[in-house]
């Protein structure tokens, strides 16, 4: 028997604390990745073709990120309402907002002041919330439409933002800067970090071409970018060949009363590809589910207590789920749209599930055959390939490979990127891209500039970073070797100048 409860005798209007909710907004948990994935998340609902997420930098901090589109915009009183915390916009079924409070749970997660710049049919607006502004009885800051709008006609390229478009500016970004004591290697890291991450999450985008999604630290809003970077597909269930006749199989499941499918890959064994790297770390915790909602990718890996989630012999299996939206309750969908909480049975569907006449346990037994009679590993010869002349290309592919019989060749792509003052070059393991700082060019050829000049210097450079290029992870000791060859190169051509 149920326990009765008192008569309600009155009621009194009760609204938030505006100091405790700020508070508790800066602490709602999205790492920088999750949350500038949330704001995209707005600019691909608002249609955008372009994102531009732009870190403006002095000399040992982040100051600002930057996130503009080029999406349909919002006019003056629709920026107003979608920086109400928890308003429900009227959206599409395919839409990838959800709560209404991603911006700016996102924002305050990282910054201590959001403004939103925004332009639509040639009327500019703005509107700003800080942390001061909640405090002082949620007063939303309303921005002078003129500035806004001059602030819009900034060169933002690649996004076009003249017609329409939004600028998202996070502002006193204290919680960031905590991790950037070694500010210029720390960025490096953030940017590479962001850009492997963005790559998975909005993979399907990337891959359509319907979206271009762009990263670049600059000095200042006047000043051309230091560094520009486009962010480049990672799709896990993208292998040049299946690691297992028969697969990817497709597993039936029923979730209350909804049909889901479960599509089993089984990648092939001791692959390089860096669709199966997934950036840095071990590939094992990369096995499991990988759920989609509205072509985003919520959650990468897992088996949510199904089996172990670092078995090594299971590191080829992996599972694609397609989330139908009315789900989301029921797997109760993060509000950094990250994670679910994955019910008891969702994993018990799997377990009574087949494809065809094969369960699913006989597929996870495939997919750790497929690891454990793996042949032989090849060697790996890594040879530059673009960025000096052909012939010298072949050669050293030749001499390189020697009289192995057993071996794969990697080509590396040697290019001038603008890089940070203190590094003469740099080394992207997931794109095998030896970068060389272009400040220093002219110095380095003496002006005589060509695609595949300077072909001593960049020979010599890729034979001194050799047991970089086949190091899975950049150890401490090899780190510092980085940075003493960076060191010694800048004193050759500070003599050479």
């Amino acid at each position: 028997m149920s326990l009765t409860l008192p008569d309600s005798i009155s009621n009194k209007r009760l609204p938030p604390d505006p100091e405790g909710t700020a508070a508790f907004m800066s602490r709602i948990g999205y790492s920088l990745e999750e949350a500038l994935s949330d704001i995209i998340d707005n600019s691909i609902d608002a249609e955008a073709k372009t994102v531009l997420v732009r870190f403006i930098c002095g000399k040992d901090r982040i100051n600002q990120i930057i996130i503009a589109d080029d999406g349909h915009g919002m006019l003056s009183d629709e920026l107003h309402r979608a920086m109400q915390y928890g308003v429900r916009q009227p959206h599409r079924k395919n839409d990838l907002g959800k709560y209404g409070i991603g911006l700016k749970a996102a924002a305050f997660s990282q910054c201590k002041a959001l403004s939103v710049l925004s332009r639509k049919a040639g009327k500019s607006s703005g509107r700003r919330w800080t942390i001061e502004s909640i405090k002082d009885d949620w007063r939303l800051e309303e921005l002078d439409a003129v500035q806004a709008g001059e602030i819009l006609n900034i060169d933002w390229s690649p996004a076009d933002l003249r017609t329409s478009g939004t600028t998202v500016i996070l502002d006193k970004l204290d919680s960031l800067q905590s991790a950037m004591s070694d500010f210029s290697r720390n960025l490096q890291k953030t940017i590479m970090e962001l850009k492997v991450d963005l790559g998975l999450r909005f993979h399907r985008f990337l891959q359509s071409e319907d979206l271009l999604i762009v990263i670049d630290v600059t000095k200042g809003l006047g000043n051309p970018p230091d560094t520009q970077i486009q962010v480049d597909p990672l799709d896990p269930f993208r292998y040049p060949k299946s690691g297992r006749k028969g697969y990817p199989a497709t597993f039936e499941l029923e979730v209350g009363n909804t049909k889901v499918k479960a599509i089993a890959h089984i990648w092939p064994a001791k692959s390089k590809d860096p669709n199966y790297r997934l950036g840095s770390g071990k590939v094992a915790e990369r096995q499991g589910f990988y759920f989609y909602r509205n072509d985003r990718l919520i959650k990468a890996g897992g088996w949510h207590n199904l089996q172990s989630d670092s078995e090594p012999h299971s590191s080829l299996a992996r599972v694609l789920i397609e989330m139908p939206p009315d789900l989301d309750s029921s797997f109760r969908l993060s509000v950094q749209k990250n994670d679910f909480n994955v019910p008891t049975e969702f994993i018990d569907a799997v377990k009574a599930s087949k494809a065809g006449n094969t369960t699913f346990p006989e597929y996870v037994k495939a997919a750790q055959d497929v690891y454990r009679n793996a042949p032989q590993a090849e060697d790996v010869v890594f040879f530059p390939k673009s960025g000096i002349p052909v012939a010298l290309s072949k050669k050293m592919k030749r001499l390189l490979a020697g009289a192995s019989e057993n071996f794969s060749t990697h080509p590396i792509d040697i290019k001038w990127e603008r890089l940070d003052s203190e590094c003469v070059f740099s080394y992207d393991a997931d794109e095998r891209l030896l970068s060389v700082n272009s400040t220093y060019r002219s110095s380095i050829t003496g002006g005589r500039n060509s695609v595949t000049d300077a072909p001593v210097f960049k020979t010599m450079l890729f034979f001194a970073v050799q047991d970089l290029l086949s190091a899975g992870r950049v150890s401490k000791k090899l780190r510092e070797r980085i940075e003493t060859l960076n060191g010694v190169l800048l004193e050759a051509l500070k003599c050479q100048a």
